[in-house]
């Protein structure tokens, strides 16, 4: 049953424990290092054992960190008010589609999905419960949970914030999780891309007047509930944001790609390095009209590799798709090499920021595409035999 949408983060992890998907830790663990390994084994154990973690007794501090709250896709789809991250997909889809429905219920549905969206536009509020305590005499970030998660990092980082900047011309305002590293208990260091959204209002400010010393207050409630998350190799928490925004963008991606099926990003390629997808190929060299596309649309220019393969595909299926691309690809004919902007932390790149890219064709071949022997049909059993076999199934013992 679809749960109804989370007043606040307490209510979330309420839920999470109700379901029997969080995990309470109240014996003392350290935020160096400690709550990093037990989250990594958690995150990547048995499906029954990825569960959110809530500290109670990090050293140092008196409030309550929780870990992995969204590492897994079922609570991921929980945190979006769906029981399934596709049915996200299928509401962003909905509300895309130009079309006015023809019966007056379909009409009656999509004007209440409308009001929906005009629900949720921002509103300004004078009071808010984060507003419980104000600390401004001085504010220290001392008494935060703060995770140092590997032991090279530099220093303790704040892994899951929502960092708002405004472009300092336009006004126009950007949201990012932009890790923020604690150099003291006053002074932040912030850490961005040059791609994203926050570092192109910080180029234009730094060409511009910039203002004078802000105030600076940190609040928060009387029994708030720090959220932190750790990133490293795969599978972690960050997977499966990315999942959902994989699943919130494919509907956008199919309005500019409307060939484009369905899109996997799969944990291995830690998103951008590896994209895989499905189209409905009509001519040749559809699959790298595709691909290109894809390197022309905002933070997909940073796609190392892409692979297209045809429209009865299960891209989410990984044994099938290599199936498919070792079978399917003459190296010489279907592998395509191009440069463009590479990730800001992408270390194999040609130099920092730029490299090649690969895109790999794996659709059937067709004399269109300029072949001259044969294409080989899928080999399946025939439909009698098939029926034959499910009927007898118990006969077997099986």
């Amino acid at each position: 049953m679809t749960p109804p949408p989370f007043r606040d983060l307490r209510e979330f992890a309420t839920h999470l424990e109700k379901h029997g998907a969080l995990r309470r830790i109240t014996v003392p663990v350290s935020a160096k290092l400690e709550i990093t390994e037990i989250t990594d084994r958690v995150s990547k154990g048995r499906a029954a054992e990825n569960v959110a973690l809530l500290f109670e007794r990090v050293e140092g501090s008196d409030m309550p960190a929780l870990v992995n709250a969204f590492g897994s896709r079922q609570r991921m789809a929980w945190a979006l008010g769906v029981e399934d991250l596709d049915e996200v997909g299928t509401r962003v889809a909905a509300l895309l589609d130009p079309r006015m429905p023809g019966g007056a219920m379909a009409r009656l549905r999509r004007l209440g999905s409308l009001i929906d969206v005009a629900r949720a536009a921002p509103r300004h509020v004078t009071q808010a419960p984060c507003q419980e305590i104000v600390e401004t005499a001085r504010p220290s970030l001392a008494g935060l949970p703060v995770l140092t998660c590997w032991p090279d990092d530099a220093g303790p980082f704040i892994t899951l914030p929502s960092v708002f900047t405004r472009h300092p011309v336009t006004g126009a305002r950007n949201v990012g999780m932009y890790r923020l590293q604690v150099f003291d208990d006053r002074t932040l260091g912030m850490h961005w891309q040059l791609h994203k959204g926050g570092a192109e209002h910080h180029f234009f400010a730094a060409g511009s007047t910039s203002p004078g010393a802000m105030p600076v207050a940190i609040t928060r409630r009387h029994d708030a509930i720090y959220p932190t998350t750790i990133v490293g190799r795969p599978p972690q928490e960050d997977y499966w944001l990315g999942k959902a925004t994989e699943r919130l963008f494919l509907p956008i991606i199919r309005l500019m790609v409307p060939e484009i099926v369905d899109m996997n990003m799969p944990a291995e390629g830690v998103f951008h390095n590896l994209v895989i997808v499905s189209i409905r190929k009509r001519y040749p060299g559809h699959a790298r009209k595709v691909m290109h596309a894809l390197w022309g649309l905002g933070l997909m220019m940073l796609a190392k590799t892409i692979v297209v393969v045809s429209e009865h595909v299960n891209v989410h299926d990984l044994s099938e798709v290599a199936w498919r691309v070792t079978g399917n690809i003459d190296p010489r004919r279907d592998l395509v090499l191009a440069d463009g902007p590479m990730d800001d932390l992408d270390h194999a790149a040609l130099r920092h920021r730029f490299g090649g890219k690969l895109g790999i064709d794996a659709t059937e071949k067709t004399p269109d595409d300029g072949i001259t022997q044969a294409w080989p049909e899928e080999i399946v059993m025939s439909e009698d035999i098939r029926t034959l076999v499910t009927r007898r199934w118990a006969e077997y013992g099986l």
